[in-house]
């Protein structure tokens, strides 16, 4: 009797905080990026309507913006990255969706081009979410689950890509400016949920003092230099982030100059793009990563990102345009395993540091690639009698996906025996 009694008094068991803490963050990178999805479709038109100028021409306003923002968060990432392994990742993260609803209302009620240009400088000082919220994730996951965890984090950014063009679409219906007001309240709701309900993640004893050394932008580049596998890494990073800044900085004027296409369809396609990488990012990392080495995922990977660049720039019809983007996501899936791969040889306590290194990496490439893939569009497009070709950009990021792809196969060649039997499935295991 009295053992069944302890039996019926066995307390029920808790979900464990760490699940609770993925959870929020989770949560909180899919309300930031639908936020920011919102109002995507809507800006060639607004750039248009602030310059006085046309489609090809705002694209050049739009290059130097994305500039400011991604100039300023270069500078201000090691900042973060040191901040949030010495006090934390919960007061970075709060300061970075606070910034980014700031930027949203200057936005919504910028009346010429200088204050939109400052509310881009805004964001880029406190825009470190995405960042800490990697090191957070990398916080409170285990050996086995990293790789998992990082896919549903992909999974997130996806989701909130879905929701938000789709938002921003229909949103746009009722004036230009609407969208940016409601993105910049969905923030605010992110920040309050986030200041009463998101725990700690970097316990008081892990954390570590920084030096001046790593406020450095420019140190992780001397970092992956003095090592060489974070050397080769560090520029395959950056060559393929090259690459993918055409979708950043190009893609919804590309759309808009081939197929035509309003702010209506250019949400509905952003949304569908969203809904592949949360389905591919959420469920096919794992298989794949178990199925085949490394290497394998990586070369493949790149080998299909430059086939696809290659289609975009040379289709002419919108709907081609779906079949094509979800072969970009499978090559994408590279991205993830890149990720985890690295992460896994780095102690807990530099989570934070080596994901703003990876991140003030991808800034840089934030600075160079909207010039370049803005100014590309622009001499592509700005005499249609002489020569029209929106998909040029695309082209130059076929280029950059290839010079990394002749660097891995390289690099593969070289240290044969060590990666032609690197298997993934560890990674797989979470």
């Amino acid at each position: 009797m009295q053992a069944s009694a302890e039996k019926e008094e066995k307390p029920k068991p808790k979900i464990s905080p760490p699940k609770i803490a993925l959870s929020l963050v989770l949560f909180t990178i899919f309300m930031d990026m639908a936020a920011i999805g919102i109002i995507i479709p809507l800006y060639p038109k607004l750039m248009e309507e602030i310059s006085h100028t046309n489609l090809s021409s705002s694209s050049i306003y739009s290059g130097w913006m994305q500039f400011s923002y991604s100039f300023v968060q270069f500078l201000c990432l090691p900042l973060l990255g040191v901040f949030s392994d010495r006090y934390g990742r919960r007061p970075l993260i709060l300061l970075a969706i606070l910034g980014l609803s700031l930027d949203f209302f200057m936005t919504a009620w910028a009346p010429n081009l200088f204050w939109l240009f400052l509310s881009r400088i805004l964001a880029g000082m406190m825009g470190a979410s995405v960042s800490i919220a990697s090191a957070y994730i990398a916080d409170i996951s285990s050996p086995k689950n990293l790789a998992q965890n990082f896919g549903l984090m992909g999974a997130m950014t996806g989701m909130g890509f879905v929701v938000g063009p789709a938002i921003g679409g229909l949103l746009g219906a009722w004036g230009l400016r609407f969208p940016f007001y409601f993105a910049g309240g969905v923030s605010l709701l992110n920040f309050s949920l986030c200041l009463f309900f998101l725990p700690e993640s970097l316990p008081k004893e892990k954390r570590k003092e920084g030096t001046k050394k790593q406020l450095n932008p420019f140190l992780p580049l001397v970092v992956f230099l003095k090592k060489p596998e974070m050397l080769f890494f560090g520029t395959i990073h950056f060559l393929t982030s090259m690459g993918d800044q055409v979708f950043f900085s190009v893609w919804t004027f590309f759309s808009m100059a081939r197929f035509g296409w309003d702010e209506k369809a250019v949400g509905i396609a952003l949304s569908y793009f969203g809904f592949l990488v949360f389905l591919f990012q959420g469920f096919l990392v794992k298989p794949i990563s178990k199925k085949f080495s490394v290497s394998k995922i990586i070369i493949w990977g790149l080998s299909i990102e430059i086939f696809c660049f290659i289609c975009t720039g040379f289709v002419t019809q919108g709907w081609l345009t779906y079949l094509i983007n979800a072969l970009v996501e499978v090559g994408a899936i590279f991205h993830v395993v890149f990720l985890t791969f690295i992460s896994s040889k780095i102690p807990s306590n530099e989570q934070g540091e080596l994901q703003g290194n990876m991140n003030a990496i991808f800034s840089l490439t934030s600075i160079l690639g909207p010039i370049l893939m803005t100014s590309v569009f622009y001499l592509s497009t700005q005499s249609p009698e002489k020569f029209y070709q929106p998909g040029a950009p695309f082209f130059c990021s076929a280029l950059f996906y290839l010079a990394a792809l002749v660097l891995v196969r390289r690099y593969f060649q070289k240290n044969g025996r060590l990666w032609a039997s690197t298997s993934s499935s560890s990674i797989a295991d979470g």
